[in-house]
């Protein structure tokens, strides 16, 4: 598998981030926090991936565009890394959003382990529910 983030791997569409958030379960692992939910099954579309992601960083605990770019810029990273190892997890589709919610600098390293765990937990926290 290639350590990459396309669109098809992306949530983008404003319909499957409100199912997200409405539907979805919470789980923090500091100073990430992941919301998840298995995809609606009506909602389908061409040669998507197991998961499909959102990054986010909070305006107003960085104020400063710059920061919140590059919070969200470690978090993809820590994610393409890890995505492997995801993938292998995901038995059904699902759709994640990744916020950082810290308040200081991560090391990249951390941030991994931070995903890693945080995904782990939403997928077991969101299969056990359905």
């Amino acid at each position: 598998m290639r350590a990459t983030l396309g669109k098809e791997e992306r949530l983008y569409l404003r319909k499957r981030i409100d199912f997200l958030f409405a539907s979805g379960q919470a789980h923090v692992s500091y100073p990430v926090r992941c919301v998840i939910c298995l995809s609606n099954p009506a909602d389908t579309g061409p040669q998507e991936a197991p998961l499909q992601v959102l990054f986010a960083a909070s305006k107003k605990k960085f104020p400063r565009a710059v920061d919140r770019n590059r919070k969200k810029r470690l978090l993809r990273e820590a994610y393409r890394l890890e995505k492997s190892h995801l993938y292998s997890l995901a038995e059904k589709k699902c759709f994640v959003a990744l916020q950082y919610i810290g308040t200081s600098d991560e090391s990249l390293e951390n941030l991994r382990k931070a995903v890693r765990l945080a995904v782990e937990k939403g997928l077991a926290l969101a299969y056990a529910v359905s």
